[in-house]
Parts: C-alpha cells; sequence; structure tokens
C-alpha cells in the first residue's frame, strides 16, 4: 500500500487541480466545468484497493495516524465516488453555468435569478422568477438524484449497506445523536422563531407570515432596509479596522484575493476557494451593497483567513481534509460581529438599531431550523431504504420546522450529502467560543490583541483538530448548546 504520505502528497496535488477548474467554472469565467479528465491523471489514488487498506489504517494506526488516515479515507472516498460520477458531475456543473431562463421574453444566466431575486421587492415578480427556473431546476434534481443513486450502489459496493453508512464511517460526530440535539434546541426556540418570523416579514417584505414562501427567502435575506448603516464605501476599511483591532493585517496575507467582479453566469452565492492552503486562497462573492456585502464578505473572511494562515507545515489532511465544521466555526465568528452591540458602537454608530438585531437573530433562527430540517431530509434519503416517498418526506421536514412549502424539484438539487451537520455543529462551537472570547477578554474582544493571538493560534491547527476538540481546548465539555440557546433564550 502507498504510504499515508504518499496518499496525501497525491490527494494535495489533485485537489488544487480541482479547485482552480471549480473556481474557473463558478466565477464565471468558464462555462465548463471539466473534472473528468483532472480524476483521470490521478485514478490511481481512488480504488477499491486504496480505500480497503485505509479502512484497515484507521483501525490499526497509532492514534494519531488513525486520524491522518481517517482524514485521507474521507478524501478518497468523495474522489472515488466523484470519479464513478464524473459525468454527472460535470454534466450538473455545466448546465447550470449555461443555462437560460425565459422572463418577460427575455433570457437571463439561470444563475442569475437568484441575484434578481434578492433585490426584487415585488412577490408576484419574485415568484414568477422562481417559477421561470423551474424546468432548470428539474433537469438539475434528476442529475442529481441520478447521482444519489449511484452512489447508493457503490456504497454497497465497497461493502457499506448504504451511502448513509459509509458517509458516518468517516464523519465526526454520530448524526443521529446531533439530530436529537437539534431537535430539542428546535422544540425550545419555536416559539421564538415564529414570534420573530411574525414580527419580521411583514416589516421586511410587507406581506403577512402566513403568505411568505420559498420565492421569498433570498429577499428575505438581502436586507436592504438596513443598508444605510452599512456603507459602500466603508466595506473594506470596516473589515481592515476589525482584524487589526485584533492585531491581524490583511496586507500581510497576499496569498488572500478578493474576485469579487460581477459576471453574468457569475455563481451566486458568495464562498471561498482553497485553490493551496495556504498559498492560495480566493473570496468569491458578488458586491451587491450594503447589509448582504457586509455579512457575506464578513463571513467568507472568517474560512479564508483560517485557510490562509494555516500552519503550511501539516500535512495536507489537516489543511483541508479534516472537519468541515471548524472552518464554518470561523467564518460565523466573523459574521455574528454584525449582531454584536459592541462592535457596532464603534464601527456603525450606536447600540445597534433594534429592527435589525430582530432581523439577524430572525434569519439565523431559520437557517438553524432549515438545516436541521435538511440533515434529517438527507439522513432518510440515503439510508438505503427504497425511494418511495421520500422527496415527499424531506419536503415535509422543511414545512414542519420552517412554516412553508417546499418545491420537490429542490429536494435532490441542493443535496448536500450531509455538509449541514458541520454548519449545525459549527453554530454551537461559535456560541461557545464567542462565550469565551468575551468572558476573557471583555465584551470588545475584537478589539484585543490577545484575543486575536488566541483566534491565529486556532486558524493555524487548520482542521487537524474537530469542534468537539477545539471546545475541549476552551474549557468546554465538548460541543454545548447552551451558549447557543441563551443568544436567543437568554
Amino acid at each position: 500500500m502507498k504510504k499515508l504520505e504518499t496518499i496525501s502528497q497525491i490527494l494535495e496535488q489533485y485537489m488544487e487541480k480541482v479547485h482552480r477548474e471549480v473556481y474557473l467554472n463558478l466565477s464565471g469565467q468558464k462555462e465548463t466545468c471539466e473534472l473528468s479528465p483532472i480524476f483521470e491523471a490521478n485514478s490511481s489514488i481512488f480504488t477499491p484497493e486504496i480505500i480497503s487498506r485505509l479502512r484497515e489504517a484507521v483501525s490499526n494506526e497509532d492514534p494519531e495516524r488513525q486520524k491522518r488516515a481517517k482524514y485521507l479515507l474521507r478524501m478518497v472516498l468523495e474522489g472515488y465516488l466523484q470519479g464513478r460520477c464524473k459525468e454527472l458531475v460535470d454534466l450538473k456543473s455545466t448546465t447550470e453555468a449555461q443555462a437560460t431562463i425565459s422572463i418577460e421574453g427575455k433570457q437571463i444566466p439561470f444563475r442569475q435569478a437568484t441575484t434578481l431575486n434578492y433585490s426584487e421587492r415585488d412577490q408576484v415578480r419574485r415568484k414568477l422568477l422562481f417559477e421561470a427556473g423551474k424546468p432548470v431546476r428539474e433537469q438539475l434534481n434528476e442529475l442529481q438524484r441520478q447521482t444519489a443513486e449511484r452512489e447508493q450502489g457503490i456504497s454497497r459496493e465497497l461493502g457499506f449497506p448504504h451511502y448513509l453508512a459509509l458517509y458516518q464511517e468517516t464523519s465526526l460526530p454520530s448524526l443521529r445523536a446531533l439530530v436529537q440535539e437539534m431537535d430539542s434546541f428546535c422544540r425550545k426556540t419555536r416559539e421564538k422563531y415564529e414570534e420573530l418570523m411574525a414580527r419580521v416579514i411583514p416589516r421586511e417584505l410587507g406581506i403577512a407570515w402566513s403568505q411568505f414562501g420559498e420565492y421569498d427567502v433570498a429577499r428575505l435575506r438581502r436586507g436592504d432596509r438596513y443598508d444605510h448603516f452599512f456603507k459602500d464605501d466603508r466595506l473594506d476599511a470596516t473589515l481592515k479596522e476589525t482584524l487589526s483591532g485584533m492585531g491581524i493585517q490583511l496586507s500581510d496575507l497576499p496569498n488572500i484575493s478578493i474576485d469579487g467582479e460581477l459576471r453574468p453566469r457569475k455563481y451566486p452565492r458568495a464562498c471561498v476557494i482553497t485553490i493551496r492552503i495556504p498559498e492560495e486562497v480566493v473570496i468569491l462573492y458578488n458586491p451587491t451593497g450594503g447589509y448582504k456585502s457586509y455579512h457575506e464578505l464578513f463571513h467568507e473572511s472568517g474560512h479564508a483567513l483560517h485557510f490562509g494562515t494555516t500552519d503550511r507545515s501539516l500535512p495536507f489532511e489537516y489543511k483541508e481534509g479534516g472537519d468541515g465544521a471548524v472552518s464554518e466555526g470561523y467564518a460565523f465568528l466573523m459574521d455574528n460581529l454584525l449582531l454584536n452591540p459592541d462592535w457596532w458602537r464603534v464601527f456603525i454608530g450606536g447600540d445597534g438599531c433594534k429592527e435589525y438585531m430582530e432581523f439577524a437573530y430572525a434569519l439565523e433562527l431559520h437557517l438553524l431550523r432549515n438545516y436541521t430540517a435538511r440533515l434529517k431530509g438527507d439522513m432518510a434519503l440515503y439510508n438505503g431504504q427504497s425511494t418511495g416517498e421520500k422527496d415527499r418526506q424531506y419536503a415535509q421536514f422543511i414545512k414542519e420546522y420552517l412554516g412553508f412549502d417546499y418545491s420537490l424539484d429542490r429536494v435532490y438539487y441542493q443535496n448536500d450529502s450531509f455538509y449541514g451537520a458541520c454548519y449545525l455543529r459549527a453554530w454551537i462551537f461559535e456560541a461557545q467560543m464567542r462565550d469565551y472570547l468575551k468572558r476573557n477578554y471583555g465584551p470588545r474582544w475584537f478589539q484585543s490583541k490577545e484575543a486575536g493571538r488566541l483566534v491565529k493560534e486556532f486558524w493555524g491547527y487548520g482542521t487537524q483538530y474537530t469542534v468537539e476538540e477545539l471546545a475541549s481546548r476552551l474549557g468546554y465539555q465538548g460541543l454545548d448548546t447552551g451558549p447557543l440557546l441563551a443568544e436567543f433564550l437568554g
């Protein structure tokens, strides 16, 4: 068997090429996404034999190498699945990038519809935009459904009863335990969620909570009623000054770049592309202005700073292959500053608009409930039982937790193969880390160089440690939803 170090080096070279291709596609610079040739050139690492040997290493190596083997196993499994599904993966990415929809006789890129929905004030037109995308979503949903079915078959070939079991073997927490914990959280916060949505939606959208639909979500998240607080000409300076308070200078990190150029076929959601960690990290976002731009840039800067300051001497699996919740936690730590009254006093002025705070808390609760519902839906989709009414069950989870109907043409299309578990664990960890920073460095911890040194130390670990392990380093007994609950009910 190839040594762990050899597998690690091959994976790092492979992922750099994959990330570069994905960046060109998502940034709108390239309509096609051609991952198949990259996989073919590196197919020797993605074999059942390598997978089998790595599974043995997870059981037999010393604890440190067990962890490395587990992280490598996850990446090799993902690569093997993507390789076996490569034509479907390429076709889905290319279809999404090239697709257009017809609106009032005009053809616009499918990806641009979401961006337009953010700024559309008329609910009738938002619904029209959403419905115009239905044929494309149905096509993408079918491609993803075929991919999911193929992944189930491949999982069985590899000796797993189903894809859920494959994922669970290489994941860090128990998904069922996480769902139980978040179910409890959602029950305790249901009344607060409904109370906030009933106040926020009429104020933000001019419609009743009972009239709210899935085509209104993007518009609600835009938050342009609060743009006057978040000045466009102060965005870059506010981020730099916030980081400078912690002793972090963006000018010292030329390896982190920001792609804010507007392109018609650019992916509508902000994200970070880690082309090579830590040498080349790109923040990809569409500068729509105001609150949304602040929220997105602060969130993605958390990812970029994490990966861009990761210790370069770490093996690749500790730079990228570990716990996805870790980087999400750092991203939430940055964007949650926009909910911090002390941060407002310094950078915005005043204690924070009460209506804005309600709006932001409503969105956060919406997302927590959304990802809890989606995780339950993912577990139902991939548990190996016959398909049957699984898509309807998925949609029912969304309605139960969020309070509105969910289109069946989005069930597979927006499926993220359990990544929602990373988001949920990240929210829990971030609330704990923020609680620790406030207790030890004061409510204005973001102006403490000592706090900045701690945060940078944690960034430097890459993904070597899980959020449970990092929480323990802060004095907690693993993950604890207490600080997160206190945020909404305290």
